[in-house]
């Protein structure tokens, strides 16, 4: 491959990123809208339930008994558990938001570091053109068939090794996930005869697996992006991400309104979405490693051709 050549490959496959970044960012912007709009709502509910919980806290006992039935303490307490509730929402969804909000700073400021490429793009063509046309006659025609189909497999192969970087990325993620929660089920049953879950429970373990949400979902919503390009839609399996038993594990290991039986089952449904998600990802990206053999080979193919017809 010619120094012409190079050059041209590299910004073709600029272009084919760049293009993709701005279908991301289109994506990004409408789904940050939606997530503020989310945000917007749940600090509403946290501000009044919060107004609820100390304006229990603030009446007599004989006001709270004209006002509502049931006893003060089991009033503040159900507030108390509403709000803790609401505030573990507003926090996922807050943390969600700024992931996004850095993403989207940085593929942008990857699309500023691309200007002038379409021009760029253009000169290569022409000159690459003009060499293939100096050489003269059928096999001038040739040539420029020949590199045409080696940058569509070469820019091909480009989006299927960003496809499978991303679904690698997922994968891990998903099973350092599932080793979080492992680990939170094992000290659930090896603790202490009659000892309660939420007096000996590993925070650290769960709280973690709570944090690799928003990223998980994000990288699966790439992960589709990616896949699409090279595939169908009716290539696809359902990448939706069911894990939110989450959200109230820290409302569990605080509060003791479940019985242990509860916490252990939704620890269970936890890990066995994450295993069915870890599985359907698995499956694509054995698609797409399928695939890129498939383009390799397509590749050594079509440079042997180039390689003979220059030598003869």
């Amino acid at each position: 491959m010619d120094e012409l050549q190079l050059q041209l490959k590299k910004a073709l496959t600029d272009q084919q990123s760049a293009k993709r970044i701005l279908r991301h960012l289109d994506q990004l912007d409408r789904q940050l809208q939606e997530e503020y709009k989310i945000l917007e709502r749940l600090g509403k509910v946290l501000e009044k339930e919060n107004k609820d919980y100390e304006a229990l806290q603030g009446l007599s006992l004989k006001g709270l008994f004209h006002k509502v039935l049931g006893s003060q303490e089991e009033q503040v307490e159900k507030e108390k558990q509403e709000y803790l509730k609401t505030a573990l929402e507003y926090d996922e969804a807050s943390k969600t938001v700024d992931l996004m909000e850095y993403e989207r700073k940085v593929l942008q400021e990857k699309v500023d570091g691309l200007q002038g490429m379409e021009q760029k793009i253009e000169q290569l063509l022409q000159q690459r053109e003009q060499e293939l046309i100096r050489k003269g006659g059928a096999k001038g025609r040739q040539l420029l068939r020949l590199a045409e189909e080696l940058d569509a497999q070469y820019r091909l192969d480009n989006e299927l090794g960003e496809a499978l970087k991303i679904g690698e990325d997922v994968l891990q993620l998903l099973f350092q996930m599932h080793t979080y929660f492992q680990e939170g089920n094992k000290l659930a049953n090896d603790r202490a005869p009659g000892l309660r879950f939420n007096s000996f429970v590993d925070q650290s373990t769960i709280s973690k697996a709570h944090r690799l949400i928003p990223e998980v979902r994000m990288l699966l919503l790439k992960f589709e992006e990616e896949f699409l390009d090279v595939f169908t839609k009716a290539d696809t399996l359902d990448l939706s991400f069911k894990v939110r038993p989450l959200k109230r594990f820290g409302f569990i290991s605080v509060n003791t309104i479940f019985s242990d039986w509860a916490v252990l089952e939704l620890t269970r449904k936890s890990m066995a979405a994450v295993r069915s998600t870890h599985k359907r990802v698995k499956t694509m990206n054995a698609k797409l490693w399928a695939r890129r053999r498939s383009v390799e080979a397509a590749i050594n193919q079509l440079d042997t051709k180039r390689e003979k017809l220059l030598a003869d």
